[in-house]
């Protein structure tokens, strides 16, 4: 009798404190989850999250692992609705992952723990992977405005953003010597 005396009062104590964890992600209890994860920007994508992966939040967790926390959002882009959704870590988004008629179209990463498939990271400068801008680089648009998006090398889709001072006018590409002190602020995945 004294067992169930103690239960009923202790049940209802232990569901109020499993209902406190709202941020605890229960699948950093996996195994494969133990040790961390290594992700990285390939042609394929980001890790396992490729363009065969659902654009659901279970689809998008299960693949980047349990370092970061999903929040998911609708917008307008181009006149058309996309899903997104950002991947936090320390309450900062790391990645924004978008996607159209549930399919990956876009993994835009500002982790500094993340790398791509050729080792390059943010912060890593201009003049580390190119010589020049011409032939690999546009002035970025939208909400890139105002950077410089370039085409890594041999890749169709890995883009790397750099950012940087210049006091030039908006929608041209600064001179390679202004360029050479831009860093990679983004390392965008597009298919």
């Amino acid at each position: 009798m004294n067992t169930r005396r103690i239960l009923i009062c202790a049940i209802p104590l232990l569901l109020s404190g499993c209902a406190s964890f709202s941020s605890f992600q229960w699948s950093s209890l996996a195994p494969w989850n133990w040790f961390g994860s290594d992700l990285s920007v390939t042609e394929q994508g980001l890790g396992t999250l490729t363009t065969r992966t659902p654009l659901t939040s279970e689809g998008i967790s299960a693949a980047i692992g349990s370092d970061y926390h999903l929040r998911e959002g609708m917008k307008m882009q181009d006149g058309e609705v996309v899903r997104y959704f950002e991947a936090l870590k320390d309450n900062k988004v790391m990645l924004v992952i978008s996607g159209d008629k549930g399919s990956l179209a876009r993994i835009v990463v500002t982790d500094p723990e993340v790398s791509s498939n050729a080792g390059v990271q943010i912060g890593a400068p201009f003049s580390g992977i190119f010589d020049k801008a011409q032939g690999h680089c546009l002035a970025g648009t939208g909400d890139e405005r105002g950077n410089v998006d370039c085409t890594a090398p041999g890749s169709q889709h890995i883009h790397y953003v750099f950012s940087g001072e210049w006091q030039g006018p908006e929608g041209l590409i600064p001179p390679d010597e202004t360029l050479r002190n831009w860093t990679v602020a983004q390392i965008v995945w597009v298919r």
